[in-house]
């Protein structure tokens, strides 16, 4: 995870941020990432990032 950081956001949400870009950011409440990361170990984006 050389690439990524998370950090509180404030307001209860929580970021990702890809330093290698800038612009590339999510946010979102705990419960929400936890569904995001749930469907990545599901195999749910696999397609999409091989």
């Amino acid at each position: 995870m050389e690439c990524f950081a998370v950090a509180r956001a404030g307001n209860g949400l929580v970021a990702i941020a890809n330093i290698n870009n800038d612009g590339a950011v999510i946010t979102g409440t705990p419960g929400e990432l936890r569904k995001l990361r749930d469907a990545f170990a599901a195999g749910q984006y696999d397609g999409l990032i091989g």
